[in-house]
């Protein structure tokens, strides 16, 4: 679940065949894999984002504007490295001095 502003985008994923005992009350065949935005103000749902064929929402998280205009990856030249990592979060751990 992600809130911006006064909006919540909520991930839900369907419930794997294996693990349907984890999952009492649930209506298996009918659990979706998808985000939905919803209106925390009014208690409504905006929209969805269904993958059909999908088994599990891991996160979702708000990302500032510059990383989402155009495309990420291009299908042709370089690909534009600066902005790939911000946009996959690369983490680089600080080098331990002690020994």
């Amino acid at each position: 679940m992600c809130f911006n502003g006064g909006i919540a985008f909520v991930g839900t994923s369907r419930v794997i065949p294996r693990f349907r005992r984890y999952a009492p009350g649930l209506e298996i065949d009918r659990a979706e894999c998808g985000v939905h935005v919803v209106d925390l103000e009014r208690a409504e749902m905006l929209g969805s984002l269904i993958w059909p064929d999908g088994n599990q929402i891991f996160a979702v998280e708000a990302v500032p504007s510059a990383f989402t205009t155009g495309f990420a990856q291009r299908s042709f030249g370089r690909p534009a490295a600066r902005r790939l990592a911000r946009l996959y979060y690369s983490f680089h751990a600080e080098e331990n001095t002690a020994a």
